[in-house]
């Protein structure tokens, strides 16, 4: 609806055409033809900055805790992101956090029990001597919420590190 009333022309500089739009006034009319549009945006808007002062809250609350649960953290946080993921409770969702060493945490808005569980599983695997090396990002679960190592997708070196990465996932899904 918004870019119908804007008009936009293949070509157009939507950036341009958009500002001349709101500095005319044009979204207030906007909202007051779209009233329940208007609505919804208070109640995004509003569960943003909720969830984004708890994120923040959470991170200085939890911060000796991440940094015992996760050596080489180092305060301040640098950037927050969001990652592709819906949003939940109010517009919570996931989180990417940059820290000032370039290390890198999720946060997720949700207990991170399940997450613990498979770890530690596959801890005892390992010490029982399961063949194959299995490994889980490391986490802290909160109850409410939790933080997770960010592990950066890597291509395999070699064919033999492909099987070995199948053979992994394969031993995973059985």
């Amino acid at each position: 609806l918004l870019v119908q009333k804007i008009n936009l022309d293949p070509g157009d500089r939507i950036y341009q055409r958009v500002a001349s739009f709101l500095k005319n006034g044009g979204l207030v009319d906007f909202y007051r033809k779209y009233s329940v549009v208007a609505r919804e945006t208070v109640v995004v808007l509003e569960g943003w900055i909720a969830s984004t002062a708890e994120l923040i809250r959470y991170l200085d609350e939890d911060a000796k805790l991440i940094e015992e649960a996760f050596p080489g953290v180092e305060y301040p946080v640098i950037g927050i992101e969001p990652l592709a993921s819906d949003t939940h409770r109010g517009g919570r969702s996931v989180r990417l956090i940059r820290f000032k060493n370039g290390q890198q945490l999720v946060y997720k808005p949700r207990s991170l029990a399940l997450e613990k569980a498979f770890a530690d599983f596959l801890d005892d695997l390992r010490e029982m001597g399961f063949g194959l090396s299995l490994c889980a990002a490391r986490c802290l679960d909160r109850g409410t919420h939790g933080w997770m190592e960010y592990l950066t997708p890597q291509p395999c070196d070699d064919e033999l590190a492909g099987r070995r990465f199948f053979l992994r996932a394969g031993a995973l899904a059985c």
